[in-house]
């Protein structure tokens, strides 16, 4: 059942990634994910997943889910500290302080919709400290497929797509703010 699961994930992201690519042409490949390292037996090995540092998507359409990825998805206790239950533009500095950037801009994912004149600021803010569209892709592809919004755990801990809807509204967000930044970045490099 988790084979059959991470199957239909591969299937899903792969779907995404032709979304992105199309939005993206010029990115060649995307690597993707979290700097946050574990060890790799604290991985289950039932999910049979490899691990390292980046979650990548080669160019032969083989993934590779990075540790904090796969430690969300197995790990019940660590996924349910990790999402709050509402976002919130004041973590966003926090969790740059604690070198947290991955999360920092899935919060600002998250509060896109709400509050976009307001993240449109912070993402500026950021393009000017080396944040590139890339970098939202990245915390999409590590924290979108465990998010309680999103995915379904049932008792048996194997995860379910069971919110498609807020996956594709969240991705929306993701891309939109990749596009913004990367313009930024092309508007400011134009310049010099």
């Amino acid at each position: 059942m988790k084979k059959t699961f991470i199957i239909r994930l591969i299937a899903l992201m792969a779907f995404h990634i032709v979304l992105v690519l199309q939005a993206h042409a010029k990115v060649e490949y995307l690597n993707l994910g979290h700097s946050l390292m574990h060890k790799k037996d604290s991985i289950p090995a039932e999910l049979n997943l490899s691990s390292n540092a980046w979650t990548v998507f080669g160019e032969d359409g083989s993934v590779q889910f990075s540790d904090e990825t796969i430690r969300l998805i197995s790990d019940s206790e660590y996924r349910l500290s990790r999402y709050p239950e509402v976002y919130n533009a004041l973590q966003v500095p926090e969790l740059l302080d604690k070198g947290d950037i991955s999360f920092a801009l899935w919060t600002i994912i998250n509060i896109y919709k709400i509050h976009p004149e307001q993240v449109r600021v912070i993402a500026f803010k950021l393009a000017d400290h080396g944040i590139q569209g890339m970098h939202y892709l990245n915390a999409f592809y590590t924290y979108a497929f465990a998010d309680p919004e999103v995915m379904d755990f049932a008792d048996t801990g194997v995860p379910a797509l069971g919110h498609p809807q807020v996956l594709e509204e969240k991705l929306l967000s993701c891309r939109i703010l990749a596009a913004y930044t990367d313009k930024v970045i092309d508007v400011r490099d134009g310049d010099k």
